[in-house]
């Protein structure tokens, strides 16, 4: 991941993340210190662009469309042709398996014009195809 970042920068984020320690108060009794290995802490400005810079990391080799934790992956496929969108799949997963991002393949649809190609495959899973679906408040059909 490049951004130009500065180095201190860097640094800083990194100072700030490690070895942050988490309690859980319930009524009137704490639970005790617990250090946390991994995660952004919930409400600071960082979580949602640390969040934006990893899904900016997954790069398919199609046309791809990204909104925060949405991103929709197109092709346009000539009637001679066979579509390439499962090796698109394949290396949007391995992307985000390197990542240590999860995707939800239970949210993944797919959404075919004219002669469908053989069904995709997401983590494993098979995607579902609908004829019409809702991207980012639009229905899409």
């Amino acid at each position: 991941m490049e951004f130009g970042l500065p180095d201190i920068i860097i640094q800083w984020t990194c100072s700030f993340l490690r070895h942050r320690c988490q309690r859980v108060k319930i009524g009137e009794v704490m639970s005790d210190w617990l250090v946390m290995n991994a995660g952004m802490p919930q409400g600071s400005y960082l979580g949602p662009m640390t969040f934006i810079m990893l899904v900016d990391s997954l790069q398919a080799s199609c046309m791809t469309h990204k909104h925060v934790d949405d991103t929709t992956m197109s092709e346009v496929v000539a009637k001679s042709n066979t579509s390439n969108m499962q090796v698109y799949c394949d290396e949007l997963a391995q992307q985000s398996e390197q990542a240590q991002m999860n995707i939800n393949s239970c949210k993944t649809k797919e959404m075919i014009s004219k002669d469908p190609p053989p069904r995709l495959m997401l983590c494993g899973a098979t995607v579902d195809r609908v004829t019409t679906f809702k991207l980012l408040g639009i229905r899409v059909q």
